[in-house]
């Protein structure tokens, strides 16, 4: 069997300095350019026929051309850019990518040695998920809050040290690392590949300039920059209690309102106790002409909330956590910016305080969401017994009957640790609940549950906050993990008019695995789910760390995210690259990983953990 190698070698014609910088290059708009090359195999020295080359600038395909019987290439092209991308693939071969500089001259000689997948390989194994988002909120707000003291606050951000320079050398490789490490007096260095350059550290970040200016002075860097610390902020509301809804930026909803942040055509019914009409922060995007009361046919669905001892509103709570009005300097932020969200009272407070309601009354909920043809139905309540006859209710068929009308149900799994209905009928999306720490909430359904989000922890501060009657309060359960769902559904179908089958599917297949010790689990992830960035494309690269030039590329080898690949021994920098905007470049909005590995016989099959985290 062959090694797996791959070499790329570029001899590039130039009417200039070999190795200077292309940075700031100006490309005549008529400048005609010349690819010719040849790709082999790395062990025979024999041409590879019918290899295709796909010729991309910016992540535009610009033409797709194939080697001859004898491995070779050659095509004309016009383009004002100054690099081009060059993916070679072949089925029985390491597909690469390479970055071509253009310069004035107009003809480029690539040679490309290819290495077979199939010859003596060494396993490479591993999972693939999404990393969870580290939470930097606030807890130290009182239970309620009236809403005078919806105050406006600053964004913070944190302090951040820099100490580190992007240096650009005339060799990218360990060797040079070390002896630019050691002449500069830095304390750490890091190989980045991908952008063909090294990371040096200092231990004296005071001075950042003066080792910025060491390092430009240094005859083997070309150039160099300070490596500026950055921070995933996305979308920051100027609501003052956003600080306080850690859930939020748990599942990614800052980067994911940098996407979208809804829209009013789509409609989300909540059928639970009804909400306060009157409260500020629940009138721009409440449809309060559809609103409906199933208990007396109108539609005042205000809830007075329960007894004197509890005060709480159970629909206003779950109704703000959809769609509260966001970014408006009041208040907290809803999931949806932009929504439609129908209330329908289908429960009420009795005189203990508890909310009841009946099989009849949820029945006709359901028929006046369907008919006003909402996109979205919450479900934030359950049977406390199983119906003796489940499927044969006419609940069973209204719930059909939404999904096939292309209505999303949405349900709370159940607050005693047992999957309850409707949640448990297979058309709906049953919802469970985690905390902060992002474990299973020890309230929540578990069982026969896949799709999780923020419940938050009972009688704390670590619980949700949204609104209540007259201000604003924390509640905890798996009634408020289901709005959450609710909300990122709606995000979803304000950019694609995805059935409910279909969202099912992307909230799985873009969930985060949470919780190690709940394998099947999965954390709503609303970044990926409005992207549609699904693990099974990510892109693995692994990179010779004593030949950078060496880059093994694994496309289409990630099933239900795991992957095995075969290297030929030696120490790698793996990537993994999620091209979020599809454009062939890592750019702000992608998911990424690095970590050097090491291949030997003796780890031979090691099993990695790869956590895409925002680049």
């Amino acid at each position: 069997m062959k090694k797996l190698t791959l070499i790329l070698l570029i001899p590039i014609l130039l009417s200039g300095c070999l190795g200077a910088s292309t940075r700031n290059t100006t490309i005549p708009l008529d400048n005609k350019i010349t690819l010719s090359g040849f790709v082999y195999d790395f062990i025979t020295g024999n041409g590879i026929p019918s290899a295709t080359i796909e010729i991309q600038a910016e992540g535009t395909p610009i033409k797709s051309i194939t080697t001859d019987e004898n491995g070779r290439f050659s095509t004309s092209l016009y383009t004002t850019r100054t690099l081009i991308t060059l993916d070679i693939s072949h089925h029985q071969y390491w597909s690469h990518i390479g970055y071509i500089p253009i310069h004035y001259s107009s003809t480029e000689g690539i040679e490309y040695h290819l290495h077979a997948t199939s010859d003596d390989p060494l396993v490479v194994n591993g999972y693939i998920n999404y990393a969870r988002p580290d939470i930097q909120t606030s807890t130290s707000v009182q239970a309620f809050h009236s809403l005078s003291m919806a105050d406006s606050t600053e964004d913070m951000l944190p302090d951040m040290i820099i100490d580190e320079i992007l240096v650009y050398a005339d060799q990218i490789d360990v060797t040079t690392a070390k002896q630019l490490m050691q002449e500069l007096g830095a304390v750490k260095y890091q190989l980045k590949p991908i952008l063909e350059g090294i990371i040096l550290t200092t231990n004296h970040p005071e001075r950042i300039e003066d080792f910025l200016a060491d390092a430009l002075a240094h005859p083997s860097v070309s150039d160099a920059v300070i490596n500026y610390p950055i921070v995933s902020l996305g979308t920051q509301p100027n609501d003052p209690f956003y600080a306080h809804q850690w859930n939020l930026p748990s599942i990614y909803l800052p980067q994911a309102w940098n996407v979208t942040k809804g829209s009013r055509i789509v409609t989300v019914a909540v059928l639970d106790s009804g909400i306060d009409q009157n409260h500020p922060d629940l009138q721009i995007n409440i449809d309060y002409d559809n609103a409906y009361n199933v208990q007396n046919g109108s539609t005042d669905v205000h809830d007075p909330g329960g007894v004197e001892s509890s005060p709480m509103s159970h629909g206003t709570h779950v109704t703000g956590i959809i769609g509260a009005t966001s970014n408006n300097n009041q208040g907290i932020a809803g999931i949806a910016w932009d929504v439609s969200v129908v209330p329908i009272k289908v429960l009420a407070y009795n005189s203990r305080g508890n909310l009841a309601g009946s099989l009849a009354d949820l029945e006709a909920g359901m028929k006046q969401a369907i008919k006003l043809g909402v996109d979205i139905i919450n479900l934030s309540l359950g049977f406390p017994t199983e119906p003796s006859n489940p499927y044969g209710l006419n609940l069973y068929d209204l719930i059909r009957q939404a999904t096939k009308q292309g209505i999303t149900v949405v349900a709370a799994a159940g607050n005693g640790g047992k999957l309850l209905y409707p949640a448990k009928y297979q058309e709906v999306i049953a919802v469970g609940a985690t905390t902060k720490n992002y474990t299973v909430a020890s309230y929540s359904a578990v069982e026969d549950v896949w799709l999780f989000a923020p419940g938050g922890d009972r009688w704390s501060t670590n619980s949700i906050y949204s609104t209540d009657i007259g201000g604003y309060s924390y509640a905890a359960g798996t009634s408020m993990a289901a709005p959450h769902i609710a909300g990122v559904i709606a995000l979803v179908k304000s950019t694609a008019a995805e059935s409910p089958q279909e969202i099912r599917k992307l909230l799985w297949e873009t969930g985060m695995e949470f919780d190690p010790t709940q394998q099947g689990k999965r954390l709503v992830n609303a970044y990926a789910a409005v992207t549609q960035a699904y693990i099974e494309d990510t892109q693995l690269s692994f990179t010779r760390v004593d030949d950078p030039n060496q880059t093994f590329v694994a496309r289409g080898q990630i099933t239900d995210r795991y992957f095995s690949v075969y290297l030929p021994e030696g120490d790698y920098i793996l990537s993994a690259h999620l091209d979020t905007n599809n454009n062939l470049l890592l750019d702000a909005g992608d998911w990424y990983w690095q970590q050097p590995i090491t291949v030997t016989p003796a780890n031979n099959e090691q099993k990695l953990l790869i956590e895409l985290d925002l680049f």
